[in-house]
């Protein structure tokens, strides 16, 4: 059992601790173990925001918890430092006044997370008691590897080797607002483009009654919004539609110059929640696939002399009622490319580090579990008119290999 969890907040420098020892030399000091503790360092893995993710958990025995009867405190602190020894710190002070009720069967445990670069780090972790001087320090080296045959291999170049995160509840989760960085994705496109994003955020019949599901295929959907709005065209537009097909009514939309705005995005999620669906939308649910034709279509639709792209994502769509339907109709010279992005995540991907099930694993940790079966995805049938092109979004890898094939045909 867990006395208790906290997550790593970054400071740009370091308070003085123990007899006025400034916390970069206390980091580099020699191995010790005063207090009983123990460091999980599992392989970095391709997060859904297509960044190299690590999560490590530095956990202190419950014996070191119980015997202080909720008094002193703990300071838990980590250093990364590059090939060039740079230096990236982080560090938190965890009150144990918190935790008074511990016992011998339960322990502290501190999680740092971190989006990282390919390359090799030497890495110091220490939990330290602040009053009584007491620590426990180790140095690690640190393999990050980089992703073979990476179809977006400049993606990365403006990070920094170490971009220590916080990964907060859903629906933040699902969007990380925090996280600044961008993708390097410019297209050079030869006429003007307008890339159309259309996200199907509501359920599937049988993930309305599945909350797992839903937060699944929403911790894989919001972050390819988010990456997709910020594709860098060179001559052109984006627009971002978020529909509820339960619903049949366009959630969210915006024309996106540079980023979403994602406190009005976060709203109208809240209005979308799959446990708030109204006994009407139910009533009407026959008329749910012609609501999707209808906005796909217009969205489909290119004006003189413009390039239309058009990307759906969504997860795999039954229908419990026949529905009679109108084709997407698009004129030969619209100019109209379809993209198709279903997914259907793994749980092991995204920020799943505390799953603890065996996975088979390739280059830089990624996860490749057995692709589940998609029986059936009435969505796929209506958008076939229009000859989309269908991508399978299983994990991240895949994500990555549909953006840098879109990308490359936009060009």
């Amino acid at each position: 059992m867990r006395a208790g969890r906290c997550t790593f907040l970054l400071f740009l420098a370091g308070p003085l601790l123990a007899q006025n020892q400034p916390l970069d030399r206390l980091l580099a000091g020699p191995e010790r173990t005063d207090l009983r503790w123990t460091v999980s360092i599992p392989p970095a893995t391709l997060s859904n925001f297509q960044r190299l993710w690590i999560r490590i958990a530095i956990r202190v025995d419950g014996k070191e918890i119980e015997k202080r009867n909720g008094t002193g405190a703990f300071l838990f602190a980590a250093e990364f430092r590059d090939t060039a020894d740079k230096p990236y710190r982080t560090q938190i002070r965890v009150d144990l006044n918190d935790y008074q009720k511990a016992t011998a069967q339960h322990e502290l445990e501190c999680v740092l997370q971190a989006f990282v670069l390919p390359g090799v780090y030497s890495l110091s972790l220490a939990a330290i008691e602040p009053s009584t001087e007491k620590l426990s320090l180790t140095h690690r080296t640190l393999r990050v590897a980089p992703l073979n045959n990476d179809p977006l291999p400049d993606a990365w170049r403006d990070f920094p080797a170490v971009d220590f995160i916080d990964i907060p509840d859903e629906p933040d989760r699902w969007f990380l607002p925090q996280e600044r960085g961008r993708l390097l994705l410019p297209v050079e496109n030869r006429r003007p483009a307008r890339i159309e994003i259309l996200a199907n955020v509501s359920p599937t019949e049988t993930s309305r009654r599945q909350g797992r599901a839903y937060n699944r295929n929403m911790d894989a959907i919001l972050p390819a919004i988010k990456i997709l709005s910020r594709i860098g065209v060179h001559d052109g537009s984006k627009n971002v539609a978020v529909i509820d097909v339960a619903r049949r009514r366009v959630s969210y939309e915006q024309s996106v110059p540079r980023d979403l705005n994602w406190p009005a995005l976060k709203q109208a999620l809240d209005a979308d929640n799959p446990n708030k669906i109204d006994a009407g939308s139910l009533k009407e649910r026959d008329q749910d696939a012609q609501f999707f034709v209808s906005e796909a279509s217009r969205r489909a639709i290119a004006l003189s002399g413009e390039q239309r792209i058009l990307i759906v994502l969504s997860g795999p769509v039954t229908f419990t009622t026949h529905q009679e339907i109108q084709p997407i109709e698009v004129s030969a010279g619209s100019h109209a490319r379809v993209y198709y992005l279903r997914f259907k995540p793994s749980p092991l991907n995204g920020f799943a580090g505390s799953l603890s099930a065996p996975v088979r694993r390739g280059p830089a940790g990624v996860p490749f579990p057995a692709p589940p079966v998609i029986a059936n995805d009435e969505l796929e049938r209506t958008l076939k008119p229009i000859q989309p092109r269908l991508f399978d979004i299983y994990s991240p890898l895949d994500f990555r290999k549909a953006l840098a094939a879109i990308l490359k045909e936009i060009e």
